[in-house]
């Protein structure tokens, strides 16, 4: 599946930089952060961030 991130379930914070290959729907599935960091992941949008943001994920870029 290109494009998704995967990750062991404990994980609860992520720093992700230049991950170009990270899509909007390969963040879709991801529980149980607090953070997330998407150093210059261009093919994230504003609009999936701001959904992170509304489900309580801090997330720095």
């Amino acid at each position: 599946m290109s494009g998704w991130l995967t990750y062991p379930k404990t994980v609860t914070k992520i720093n992700l930089f230049d991950c170009n290959k990270i899509t909007n729907t390969g963040l879709a599935h991801l529980s149980n952060l607090t953070s997330i960091s998407l150093w210059r992941c261009w093919k994230i949008t504003a609009e999936k961030k701001q959904e992170l943001r509304d489900k309580g994920v801090k997330v720095f870029f």
